[in-house]
């Protein structure tokens, strides 16, 4: 992880406000950004706010992008592994999980956007009619360490894309990553950032702007 070098109080500010984020009925905003450069400690917050909505059952996935780790320095492996966990977390979209695989055995070969439509979304989209409410948690930490940064755009797109259907209230997306160009451009688009919440984890943040 990234060292936690921000103030004690900035970090717990910051974990307050991802918590309120997750636990917030507004559905205009299905997607937060926490955002920081080297050593900020993004992971850190990440590794907690896992940790604590997974004690209230609220995370149903996480994946962590390493540059040097085999299936994790690439968009590859990301949705399979973030479905793959859903249906442990959630076993009930397991089946359908498992009948759009069936359907088209080639999904995983298919553009990220597909692959979450098939096998994260339209199974989500079965608890809504099932008339769960409670909030559930996907997370994406360290988008920056994906080798191709073509692909950090496409997944960006993707999730935005994806996240903007209704079938998916209810569903929340932490993203982490350093502030790179070509990331912060796709976020100031604007079909990503109408519906993309931004936290900064820098010196700007004031932990006591809130009390």
């Amino acid at each position: 992880y990234d060292a936690p070098k921000c103030h004690p109080e900035t970090r717990k500010a910051v974990l307050n406000n991802t918590m309120s984020w997750v636990d917030s009925n507004d559905e205009s905003s299905r997607i937060m950004w926490l955002y920081g450069a080297a050593g900020a400690g993004k992971s850190a917050i990440s590794q907690s706010t896992a940790e604590e909505c997974h004690s209230d059952g609220k995370l149903v996935a996480s994946f962590f992008f390493s540059r040097f780790a085999a299936g994790h320095n690439n968009k590859d492996g990301l949705v399979s592994t973030i479905a793959f966990q859903l249906c442990i977390s959630v076993p009930t979209v397991k089946e359908h999980v498992v009948k759009n695989i069936e359907t088209n055995p080639k999904i995983f070969k298919a553009n990220v956007w597909t692959q979450m439509q098939a096998l994260v979304i339209e199974p989500f989209s079965h608890l809504k009619l099932e008339g769960s409410t409670t909030p559930k948690l996907i997370i994406i930490d360290g988008l920056d360490e994906c080798l191709i940064r073509n692909d950090q755009a496409k997944i960006i797109e993707a999730i935005a894309k994806s996240f903007s259907m209704d079938n998916c209230s209810h569903l929340r997306l932490l993203l982490v990553s350093r502030p790179e160009i070509e990331i912060r451009q796709i976020f100031n688009t604007d079909s990503v950032s109408s519906q993309c919440t931004r936290l900064a984890l820098d010196d700007t943040f004031d932990p006591n702007k809130d009390d």
